[in-house]
């Protein structure tokens, strides 16, 4: 997926938050926590990997990628998407 994937499901709902749309790639990465500032450089977060990573670097820091990627998907495409609201993943190591 990619940003461009964002924008358009962003624009294809409703409820969604049309201010996103008018974000710079950078900016609605941010706004959307995929990506944080550390140190003065934008780093991706494991959210922000999974959704728009590239496959190497999927492999690189995440190695259980593929199962942290389905949930993602799942959570996200199964969601009641007329709510407005965050979409939480917990991981539970236990």
């Amino acid at each position: 997926m990619r940003v461009n994937s964002l924008r358009r499901i962003i624009g294809t709902y409703q409820s969604s938050d049309r201010n996103l749309l008018e974000l710079t790639d950078e900016e609605l990465e941010q706004a959307l926590q995929l990506t944080v500032t550390v140190d003065g450089k934008i780093m991706p977060t494991l959210t922000g990997l999974l959704l728009l990573g590239k496959e190497e670097s999927l492999k690189r820091f995440s190695p259980t990628h593929r199962a942290f990627r389905e949930a993602l998907v799942n959570a996200f495409g199964h969601r009641d998407h007329t709510l407005l609201g965050r979409v939480r993943v917990q991981l539970d190591d236990a």
